[in-house]
């Protein structure tokens, strides 16, 4: 979470520059570094996903985990919901750091606009740069099908994460671990 809201918004306020035109919100934050950042924290949950179901396979803990009455599947779904409370801690993160990458950008442009004497207010900035911005839609969706598909988007990176890593610990590399990691 700390990860998340923090780095993105430190990327973004060096990204800043005294000299740069006064922009919206959603083109500054895209010329920045930090969606790649948020790519790579979204990638490196996916890969913590799949290092600790091979860490629970390689210890011994999967065998005394499925001597558990119950049935595979719940042990795989039970995974599969934790991983998803990271998931959605890190988008709680991600939001966090763009509500603070905001309060940045409006302290940048009231510097800008002093310096220039211009008047530079913008009613509704952070909601004009969620609806215009692909990215803070999919992050910050305002209508139902959007929340329904950004939802199962999130909602498929532990699950993927979870299966990859059962394939790669079952030894089925090419049917499985391979295939679904170049899927």
């Amino acid at each position: 979470f700390l990860a998340a809201a923090l780095l993105p918004t430190l990327v973004f306020r060096l990204s800043l520059r005294p000299w740069h035109e006064i922009a919206s919100f959603e083109e500054l934050y895209a010329d920045s570094a930090a969606l790649v950042l948020l790519a790579v924290l979204f990638a490196g949950l996916v890969g913590w996903m799949i290092w600790m179901t091979l860490r629970d396979f390689s210890n011994g803990s999967s065998c005394t985990l499925l001597s558990l009455p119950g049935k595979r599947g719940q042990l795989f779904w039970s995974k599969a919901a934790a991983y998803a409370g990271a998931a959605l801690m890190l988008l709680a993160g991600v939001i966090a750091g763009i509500l603070l990458s905001y309060s940045l950008f409006l302290l940048w442009k009231d510097q800008l606009a002093r310096r220039m004497a211009a008047d530079y207010t913008l009613d509704a900035g952070l909601w004009l740069g969620i609806t215009r911005s692909p990215l803070f839609r999919l992050l910050l969706p305002a209508t139902l099908p959007e929340v329904c598909s950004s939802l199962l988007l999130l909602l498929t990176l532990p699950v993927w994460g979870c299966y990859t890593g059962w394939r790669i610990a079952g030894r089925r590399w090419v049917r499985g671990g391979v295939l679904s990691v170049l899927t």
